[in-house]
């Protein structure tokens, strides 16, 4: 008679097992991949909203804008973004927008790890005085 042992039986439930785990862990790694995705874009959203007010800012006012912090409305995820300017030529400032955020695991993502803005020990790689972070940008000002 034909028929499986109970040997092949456990060995499909295994083999079964197994891919069922795989295609799991498949899934969460793409629903993570997603969300890095997500928040990538509207971090960056929120950093070109941002520059343009400083690019529409006047000249004397952006100095003043160093050290400033901002988060972007109704982004429901951990963040904060931070704006830095160096002012060494009075006549070309560089103005630097960057924003850090924690996903839903946890990680930070950019160097602001207590996500509060802006903090010396926080600038790490390189140090540059500034909070760098995938979502960011940087861009020359002049006084004309």
């Amino acid at each position: 008679m034909g028929g499986f042992t109970l040997f092949e039986l456990l060995m499909a439930l295994l083999i079964f097992v197994v891919a069922a785990a795989s295609l799991v862990a498949a899934q969460e790694g793409c629903l993570t991949l997603a969300e890095g995705a997500r928040n990538l874009t509207t971090a960056m959203n929120g950093v070109r909203e941002r520059t343009e007010v400083i690019r529409n800012a006047n000249f004397a006012a952006i100095a003043a804008m160093d050290g400033t912090t901002f988060t972007v409305p109704g982004w429901n995820v951990a963040h904060m973004g931070s704006i830095r300017v160096d002012a060494t030529d009075t006549a070309l400032l560089q103005v630097f927008v960057s924003i850090s955020w924690r996903q839903k695991s946890g990680r930070i993502i950019g160097e602001d790890v207590d996500l509060d803005g802006y903090d010396v020990a926080e600038d790490v790689s390189p140090a540059n005085g500034r909070l760098d972070s995938p979502a960011s940008y940087a861009t020359l000002r002049a006084d004309i």
